[in-house]
């Protein structure tokens, strides 16, 4: 990464965001999220690794969002993970 608040589609992306850190994941979903924007206003329009760096963090969190939520439930229940 650059030092800049956004991630350039040519800059190094993780193979495996599964591995990262909550906050790893975090910082690089908003350089996404600048990067797509910045893209908008320069260009109207994504380019295809943005769009699909986009994409896999979406799904990353959305898996974490999941295994939070089943986890809390199970705390909810008195339940401990296996």
């Amino acid at each position: 990464m650059n030092g800049d608040s956004k991630l350039d589609p040519s800059e190094d992306f993780p193979e495996d965001l599964d591995g990262l850190p909550a906050d790893e994941v975090s910082v690089l979903n908003s350089m996404v999220h600048r990067q797509m924007d910045a893209e908008y206003v320069e260009d109207g329009s994504l380019d295809p690794e943005t769009e699909g760096r986009n994409e896999e963090l979406r799904l990353e969190l959305d898996d974490r969002d999941k295994k939070s939520g089943e986890a809390e439930q199970r705390q909810d229940r008195g339940e401990h993970e296996a």
